[in-house]
């Protein structure tokens, strides 16, 4: 397939099916990702995959070391839940665009 075929035929996907990816997917997809260009050939990437019950584990650790580290007691909650979230894949409910962004497109629209 030629790259500009591959270019405009990509398409980002903002939902996703519940269930576990193959860890040998996971594995050979990192192993492509890592022959991308790189600053001053530095290869600055590091990976850490985990799933299941070990990626709930590290998820409710960092959960706890960021509520401990915050320190207005009204935000703890909201900031270990957000980390949880993020670690465990849960999408926000905020938009992902922020409003000055989406304001600019109506202006260009």
């Amino acid at each position: 397939m030629e790259l500009a075929t591959l270019i405009r035929e990509r398409r980002s996907i903002h939902r996703f099916a519940d269930r576990e990816v193959d860890p040998a997917l996971v594995a050979e997809l990192l192993d492509t990702a890592v022959w991308a260009p790189n600053y001053h050939m530095t290869q600055p990437w590091r990976f850490i995959v985990t799933y299941g019950e070990g990626r709930r584990r590290i998820a409710e650790a960092v959960r706890i070391m960021k509520e401990k580290r915050e320190l207005d007691p009204a935000k703890k909650k909201e900031v270990g839940e957000k980390f949880y979230n993020k670690i465990m894949a849960i999408p926000s409910p905020q938009p992902r665009v922020p409003a000055m962004e989406r304001i600019t497109w109506v202006d260009q629209a």
